[in-house]
């Protein structure tokens, strides 16, 4: 299994390409606990040099990716480093509430993975996951859009 890393025209033009990242398949299932120092972790494909989706430059505080999946699940972990975070921003509690036509997805802060499976590159055919500060959860696929 593998999934390509930054990916928009800006990133291009200023030197990041599409990266493979081949997620490394584990055994058993994995405790979902926030814990990414943990032995299974160690193991995982890494994203890392992540861009600004503004300007397509590296951000300053990098953030770093892990990927792992086992028969059943795909595990993204991700450390996301912060000089303020007492600055982070995480008001939503809805469920999906990203995706709602009257909300700016700027307005908090969040982690959000793409899937692109059929590999076509297109906005519109991808699967999109987004977790805030607060843990609420927001997915978004071709099969809404329908």
């Amino acid at each position: 299994w593998s999934s390509d890393v930054c990916s928009s025209d800006l990133d291009k033009a200023n030197g990041f390409q599409n990266r493979k990242l081949s997620a490394v398949r584990v055994k058993e299932p994995i405790k979902i606990d926030g814990d990414l120092t943990k032995e299974v972790w160690k193991s995982a494909a890494v994203a890392e040099t992540f861009v600004d989706i503004q300007n397509g430059n590296p951000v300053t505080e990098q953030t770093k990716a892990y990927l792992l999946y086992d028969e059943k699940y795909i595990y993204v972990g991700f450390y996301a480093k912060d000089s303020q975070p007492n600055a982070i921003v995480a008001r939503e509690t809805l469920r999906d509430y990203k995706f709602q036509q009257q909300f700016d997805p700027l307005s908090e802060d969040s982690v959000d993975v793409a899937f692109d499976p059929f590999e076509v590159h297109r906005q519109e055919e991808r699967t999109i996951f987004s977790l805030n500060a607060l843990g609420t959860h927001c997915s978004f696929g071709r099969r809404q859009r329908q």
